[in-house]
């Protein structure tokens, strides 16, 4: 019975680990293979003191930053703003990815 619960907390961790939301979090991803960059960073969304997120200079500093533990000599290459919202129905914060190529 026990081995049962187990395996039930297990397989509702991983199901409910593929609806987590990233949103307002900084988070840095491998990209997929040939896509002409190295790293994804997920910029948070929301503007604090000396942060603006829609300011594309403040997010690429921030995704620069966030990299730099992860690869040497990071460089921006990209930029996206992933809008979520649905007009009239939703209204939530966009997502600012920053798009970086390492050096070596």
């Amino acid at each position: 019975m026990a081995r049962l619960k187990t395996l039930f907390a297990a397989t509702c961790a991983a199901v409910l680990m593929g609806f987590v939301n990233l949103a307002g979090s900084n988070v840095v991803e491998q990209a997929p293979a040939g896509s002409g960059y190295d790293l994804v960073a997920h910029v948070r969304n929301t503007p604090t003191y000396g942060y603006n997120p829609e300011v594309p200079t403040d997010a690429a500093a921030l995704g620069l930053r966030l990299a730099r533990p992860y690869c040497r000599g990071p460089h921006v290459v990209g930029q996206r703003t992933v809008n979520h919202e649905i007009y009239g129905i939703t209204s939530e914060r966009p997502d600012y990815l920053v798009f970086l190529r390492c050096a070596g």
